[in-house]
Parts: structure tokens; sequence; C-alpha cells
């Protein structure tokens, strides 16, 4: 094995190779089995090929390909219904993908330019775009440049950029964006140490 991810009720494993297993819960398609019983053991994804990372949300999935390409599945922000897709299937116009990281109810993308890029449910300004709109295509979260590292909380983010500093955003209610008391940054802002 190359790499395992958990997220929800459902783990992925994947190979050198680039080969997919899934399993667990797959109530809307989140272990990417084609359909939605549970399954408790691991079952390959024939339609993932060439994947060199997994992230797993709570009812999503997405994969990284070899060459930058990226497909999701389950609750993944991409159908403009809010249907789920029970198999992986790609994100248009995202391509340069360096690293995924899911969330929640959102998934980020790491380009190799070092931009930042982002879709799904952004109800608490988890995009840092300045608004709370969720979206079913990726868009570049603005004004931040160079990330080399992201990770999303429930309803926050921060991005580790090249230059060594820490910007975050989203809801702060707990105080998780070290960025003082003020309850929501919905644009980045230097974590202050």
């Amino acid at each position: 094995m190359a790499g395992i991810a958990h997220g929800g009720s459902t783990g992925c494993a994947w190979t050198e190779a680039g080969a997919v297993a899934c399993w667990g819960r797959n109530l809307f398609g989140d272990a990417s089995m084609g359909q939605t019983p549970p399954s408790a053991d691991a079952i390959t994804v024939p339609t993932l090929a060439d994947v060199i990372q997994v992230t797993l949300g709570i009812s999503h999935g997405c994969a990284l390909h070899r060459g930058g390409a990226v497909s999701c599945w389950g609750r993944d922000g991409i159908d403009p219904t809010g249907a789920p897709h029970l198999t992986p299937t790609r994100v248009d116009g995202l391509t340069g993908v360096m690293r995924l990281e899911a969330g929640r109810a959102a998934t980020f993308a790491i380009r190799d330019d070092g931009s930042l890029w982002a879709w799904g449910n952004n109800g608490t300004g988890l995009f840092g775009d300045g608004t709370y709109a969720s979206r079913t295509t990726p868009a570049a979260v603005p004004d931040l440049r160079g990330v080399v590292a992201v990770s999303i909380g429930d309803a926050h983010a921060c991005a580790v950029l090249s230059d060594g500093r820490v910007a975050c955003w989203g809801s702060n209610a707990s105080g998780q964006l070290g960025l003082g008391e003020d309850p929501t940054h919905a644009i980045p802002s230097p974590v202050r140490w």
C-alpha cells in the first residue's frame, strides 16, 4: 500500500501502481463502489487508475491522478442538483493539482503554481473569497499565493505559504483561526504569533 485515507465512516487505500480499494458506510456513494450498500470488505474501485492520493470527507471522496487530474464521488459538491456521484467523476477545469484535502463537505486542491482551489459547501466562508455561497466548480482562493500545504477543519481552513507564514479563514467560533476573537473571517488572514 502506498497510502490510506479515512473520512466519515469510509476508508480507502491505494497502491504504488495507482489502484484504489474502499470500504465502509457508503450511504451516498462515499466509498465509490457504484452502489450504496455498506461493505465491511475492501472493494477495488475499477474506475480509478493512476491514483497517487485519496482524501475523504464526511460523505465524499476525491482522488488525485498522476498528471494532476482529480476525480470525486459521493456528495462531492460538483453536481449542481446536489445528487451524489456513486462512481468517480472527473472534476472539470482543474489541472496541475499537486495535493488534495477534503473537509466535511468541501474539497481543496493545491495546484503546481501554488494556487489553492476550492469547491463544495461554503456556509462559513471556507472558500476565502469573502462570500458564503457554495459552488459546484472549483475556483481559486483569491489573494493566496505560494500555498504548500492546507488543512481543513469542520468549518475553517489554514494554509502554509512558501515563505513560512500561516493564513487561516472561515469560522472562528472557538478561536480556531488564531486570529483573536472575531467570529468569522471569510478571507485568509495571517495567524498572529
